[in-house]
């Protein structure tokens, strides 16, 4: 899987109460095996500070459980004002699925104002504006393209309900001509979580003391990503040299050669690893548990740096292996 980096900027803002913008950044991070560069990673370049806030966090992240949600959009319905033209035909909606991480608002919010939900079109689009509390996402964009009379205004508002296991948004769209509704259109997006991940290794939940937020999330400019998301891959080291000491503990080295088989991709919040799974499997689900919990550790240690998780993930496999004796070959 090659290295990626993403980058998440949305924030919400609401005309009753105006907050200051939240940036939510995902960095995946690949730490190469066996290459003299031993590391490859780059943040996301930083977003300017939009003028005004686009997502209003104001009561916790969504609770959604982790793992495969599938998501369907229902049939595009609009609807002619009288004495209008007769309006677009109904538009067929579409069925996607996506692995969710506990907690991970940005894949959250994607999935509702994402392509696939939205039936976007040849327009200009203002920013959505979202409000997003730990069971419901609410919000509106203005949206503008070329019609028969001129330019078209396009005005959508969304409104969603999250539980643990089911997510229903509704949508309701008006197309307007200097101030003259033209039509209105209604659509639907219903998602529900189906499974496990493949390959996943979930994290245990993190407990209070691993330092989750519980109130709104903080918004000053140069706060850290509030899920930092990460794909490690242990270091390979060279095959140590036939010893007596290796043979006696060949199990060991074994396990250790396992572990450099894998390729962990998780989440944390602070100190906290919100969850763990395999891209690549080391082969054995036991070993593939330990990987994540060695990453548990160098999060809750503070390495949660790339370069600082690569040497803490890498020393954790290395003394696994034993080191033979003084002046043996």
């Amino acid at each position: 899987m090659a290295c990626r980096i993403e980058s998440w900027n949305d924030t919400a803002s609401t005309q009753e109460e105006p907050m200051n913008s939240r940036m939510v950044h995902g960095v995946v991070l690949t730490i190469a095996i066996g290459l003299s560069a031993g590391l490859w990673a780059q943040r996301a370049p930083k977003v300017p500070t939009p003028s005004g806030p686009d997502i209003i966090v104001n009561g916790g992240t969504p609770r959604m459980i982790a793992g495969l949600w599938t998501f369907q959009s229902g049939m595009r319905v609009t609807e002619a004002q009288p004495g209008q033209r007769m309006a677009s035909p109904p538009r067929l909606g579409t069925t996607w699925t996506r692995c969710i991480g506990d907690g991970d608002t940005a894949a959250i919010v994607d999935q509702l104002i994402g392509a696939e939900a939205m039936f976007d079109g040849a327009q200009s689009c203002s920013r959505f504006g979202l409000s997003i509390t730990s069971n419901r996402v609410s919000g509106s964009r203005h949206c503008s393209h070329m019609g028969t009379w001129g330019l078209i205004s396009d005005d959508t508002r969304l409104n969603a309900r999250i539980a643990e296991t089911t997510l229903a948004a509704r949508y309701r769209q008006k197309a307007s001509f200097q101030g003259e509704t033209l039509s209105s259109a209604r659509w639907a997006v219903e998602g529900r979580r189906v499974g496990d991940c493949p390959g996943a290794t979930l994290a245990a939940p993190a407990s209070q003391q691993d330092g989750i937020p519980t109130g709104p999330l903080p918004s000053e400019p140069d706060h850290q990503p509030a899920a930092e998301f990460s794909t490690i891959e242990p270091a390979k080291a060279p095959p140590p040299a036939p010893s007596v000491a290796a043979e006696q503990a060949d199990d060991i080295v074994v396990i250790a050669r396992k572990l450099r088989k894998l390729r962990l991709h998780y989440a944390s919040t602070g100190r906290a690893l919100r969850w763990c799974h395999t891209d690549i499997s080391s082969g054995d689900p036991r070993l593939d548990r330990i990987g994540c919990a060695m990453v548990r550790a160098c999060v809750h240690d503070g390495h949660d740096e790339p370069t600082a998780a690569l040497a803490c993930v890498n020393r954790r496999v290395d003394l696994l292996v034993p080191v033979a004796p003084h002046g043996t070959e």
